[in-house]
């Protein structure tokens, strides 16, 4: 499938697992870029992880990570947010505590 006004097309694999590519890449201007058949859900700009102000990776479980150019980051709290309620603080790809984190942004 092709949308031509984005240059956007979709794949279906073998086990249902949907991919939506925009000039070849894996990502796309209006939605998540991949599907798979457990209702997972993940952003990508240009094959990397990416999105802005909401997480990149979303589970069924609950899990939740927020990823910017393929690296985990959020400035707004924790980069990664388990279903259990634990959570883990990342900036550009550097683990750092939730204090260290609050320093920085609180």
């Amino acid at each position: 499938m092709c949308d031509a006004f984005n240059n956007t097309t979709m794949t279906i694999s073998g086990d249902g697992t949907k991919e939506f590519r925009m000039d070849g890449f894996l990502g796309r201007i209006d939605g998540h870029s991949v599907e798979y058949t457990n209702g997972d859900l993940e952003w990508f700009e240009k094959n990397k992880l990416h999105r802005v102000g909401e997480p990149a990776v979303v589970r069924t479980n609950g899990d939740r990570e927020w990823w910017q150019f393929g690296k985990l980051h959020n400035t707004d709290g924790p980069a990664i947010i388990w279903a259990d309620g634990e959570a883990e603080w990342y900036i550009n790809g550097t683990e750092m505590t939730e204090e260290a984190f609050n320093k920085l942004f609180n």
